[in-house]
């Protein structure tokens, strides 16, 4: 299978989590909330997209430690997200979030039962 893409941006599994564990420090310094296009762009990359590409295992060029790095590193997103919204001022954000961007949902599932009789005779009367 030919290589796809550019580069890699990251060349050691080890500077690749030093990097990953700076942001989430910076962000608790600073108080923010860690998002995946904050990682992304802590990371160097243009887009969330490109982060993504990081867990492509179909892609030969991502080593199992990349994978398992920024899948953790997004997995402690979506954490920090959930605890959120348990937060009554910072739900509806911590919620919007967690279903745009982890596929959570809304769904309230209301079971109907209803029955219909119908009876036919055949009265001549």
């Amino acid at each position: 299978m030919a290589s796809r893409g550019s580069p890699r941006r990251w060349r050691s599994a080890n500077a690749l989590q030093k990097a990953v564990d700076d942001y989430f420090a910076e962000c608790e310094a600073k108080g923010r909330v860690p998002s995946v296009a904050g990682l992304a762009l802590a990371l160097g990359f243009m887009s969330r997209q490109a982060l993504y590409r990081y867990t492509d295992r179909e892609n030969e060029n991502n080593s199992d430690d990349f994978v398992t790095i920024i899948t953790q590193a997004k997995l402690k997103i979506e954490e920090a997200n959930i605890q959120l919204a348990y937060n009554r001022d910072a739900s509806p954000g911590a919620r919007f979030i967690l279903q745009n961007g982890f596929n959570y949902s809304d769904k309230h599932e209301i079971a109907t039962r209803n029955e219909i009789r119908v009876e036919l005779s055949d009265d001549d009367g």
